[in-house]
Formats: C-alpha cells, sequence, structure tokens
C-alpha cells in the first residue's frame, strides 16, 4: 500500500494579550487569548515586564479552563523581570476556548506588576501554501 502525502502547509499563528495588575484578582482565572477549536498550542512565553510587589510572593499561571496550569509546569515567579516559556502539552482544543492568566498573591497590598502572555499555535485542516511533491 502506497503512502499518500498531505502536501498542505500552514504557518503558525501568533496572538498575545498585555496584562497589568489591576486586570487580575488573587487566585482568579482571567481570560486573555481566545483560540478556535482545532488549535494546538506549539509555543508561547510569559513575559513579565513590571515585577509584581506583593508582599512574599507572587505566583502566574497559564492555563485554560480545562487545567489552569496546562502552560506553565510549576508556577512562574511575578517578582522578577523575565521572559518564561510555556511548557508545550500538545493538547488539542475540541471546542472555543481560551488561554487564561491565574496570578496568586503573596499577601499585602500590591501595587504594581504587568506583563505580556504570547502563544503560537496551529490549527488542524489549515494549509497556506501547497509543497510540490
Amino acid at each position: 500500500m502506497a503512502t499518500t502525502f498531505d502536501t498542505g502547509r500552514q504557518y503558525p499563528l501568533v496572538a498575545s494579550a498585555d496584562f497589568v495588575l489591576g486586570d487580575l484578582t488573587s487566585g482568579e482565572a482571567v481570560p486573555l487569548i481566545k483560540l478556535p477549536q482545532g488549535a494546538t498550542v506549539i509555543g508561547g512565553t510569559l513575559t513579565i515586564s513590571t515585577v509584581f510587589n506583593s508582599t512574599s510572593s507572587d505566583a502566574i499561571d497559564i492555563g485554560d479552563d480545562g487545567d489552569a496550569n496546562r502552560y506553565t509546569a510549576s508556577p512562574v515567579s511575578g517578582q522578577a523581570l523575565a521572559c518564561t516559556e510555556l511548557s508545550l502539552t500538545g493538547y488539542t482544543y475540541s471546542a472555543n476556548n481560551t488561554v487564561d492568566i491565574t496570578w496568586t498573591s503573596g499577601g499585602g497590598t500590591p501595587t504594581t506588576g504587568a506583563g505580556t502572555v504570547r502563544v503560537m499555535y496551529v490549527l488542524d485542516g489549515r494549509s497556506h501554501e501547497v509543497q510540490p511533491t
């Protein structure tokens, strides 16, 4: 039996969303980026551009409504300027969904904190070009 190859090729799509402390409530997931059915995240980053200043810690998770930390193997510290790669799981969304951020304050009354989440994803069944055979 001969193998038939799919010659369709697609470019990854990139979406980003900025967030600031005022957008977040400790312990509550906040939707940042809409993803369509069939999307598979193949890359991404969480960048802290302004440190969070809770009393002892600021933990940030990136996930969705099915798994609050799907893209962060362990919570990312919001108390240091950094760009952290997201953890990739190979998960494909079976319905429209969102990439969410969950911030957990270490106490006190924080006044600063900001960053950006970027995700790179592909879509099932999408092609931008045909690769020559």
